[in-house]
C-alpha cells in the first residue's frame, strides 16, 4: 500500500486515530530493511512515536496525519525514479523529519518566549526539532542508541537540516539553488545530495495537489478550516 502514490492516507487515520504516525513510520522502515540495517530498536522506536504522537494537536491541517502524509510522500519519492539522486546514506535521516517537524506546535503564550530563545529565526522549526530531539534523549524512547557516535553526530546534522528545510523562508534559496544545479547534480557529492533531500521533503510536505482529486479536496478543506480558525483567535486575543 505506502508503494501507491495515491495512499487513502484518511481511510488509515479512521481506523488508527491516534497511531497513525507511528504505524505508517513503522511499516516504512521495515520495507527499507532500515531496522536491520542500522540495528533499531522496535520497542524504543514504539516508545519514541507514541511520545511524539501525543504532542500533536488536534487541528485540522497540521496534524499526526499530515506528518504521516508527508512521510509518505519522502518515502515513495526516494523509492521511485529519482532514487538514484538519493542513496542509501539518507535513510533513516531522511524520513525523520516529516514526523519530527510538526511536533509540539508552539501555542500564542509561547510565541514570544520561544521567538526570544531562538532569536526571531526559523521559530517554529527550531523548537520542532529541539522537542523531537529531546525526546529522543529519553533513555527509553533513543530508539539510535545502536549508532556509533559519528553516525549520530551525522544523523542529527541532517535530521535539523532537513527541518529547517520546511521553514518558507529558506524557500526561494532552495529552489534557485536547486534550479541552478539540477542539470549537474554530482552524486557523490554530499552538498547535492543534501539539497535533492531537502527539495524531496519540501515536495512531499505539498504533494496534496498531485493527488487523486479526493484526497486533495480533504487537504484542501482542512488547511482552509485551520487558517480560518486561526484567524479567529488571533482576533479574539488582539
Amino acid at each position: 500500500m505506502v508503494a501507491d502514490w495515491s495512499l487513502p492516507i484518511f481511510e488509515i487515520a479512521e481506523k488508527h486515530r491516534e497511531t497513525v504516525l507511528s504505524r505508517l513510520t513503522y511499516t516504512v522502515f521495515k520495507q527499507a530493511d532500515l531496522f536491520r540495517i542500522f540495528k533499531l530498536s522496535p520497542i524504543k522506536f514504539f516508545n519514541f512515536f507514541h511520545a511524539l504522537e501525543r504532542g500533536y494537536w488536534d487541528i485540522p491541517y497540521h496534524n499526526r496525519v499530515h506528518a504521516a502524509d508527508v512521510l509518505h510522500g519522502c518515502y515513495y519519492l526516494t523509492c521511485h525514479p529519482i532514487r538514484p539522486l538519493i542513496g542509501p546514506t539518507t535513510s533513516p535521516d531522511s524520513l525523520l523529519p516529516p514526523p519530527l517537524s510538526p511536533a509540539a506546535p508552539i501555542s500564542s503564550s509561547m510565541s514570544t518566549l520561544e521567538a526570544i530563545l531562538y532569536n526571531d529565526r526559523s521559530v517554529l522549526e527550531n523548537h520542532h526539532a529541539a522537542e523531537s530531539w529531546r525526546l529522543l534523549q529519553l533513555k527509553e524512547n533513543s530508539f539510535i542508541e545502536t549508532l556509533d557516535p559519528a553516525e549520530t553526530k551525522r544523523f542529527r546534522y541532517l535530521v535539523l537540516e532537513y527541518i529547517l528545510a520546511t521553514d518558507l523562508k529558506q524557500h526561494f534559496e532552495i529552489i534557485m539553488t536547486f534550479n541552478e544545479k539540477s542539470s549537474e547534480m554530482e552524486l557523490l557529492n554530499e552538498s547535492d545530495r543534501l539539497l535533492m533531500a531537502k527539495m524531496i521533503i519540501k515536495m512531499a510536505d505539498i504533494n496534496s495537489p498531485t493527488k487523486p482529486y479526493g484526497l486533495h479536496r480533504q487537504w484542501t478543506e482542512r488547511i482552509c478550516k485551520e487558517f480560518y480558525e486561526q484567524v479567529s483567535v488571533f482576533f479574539m486575543n488582539w
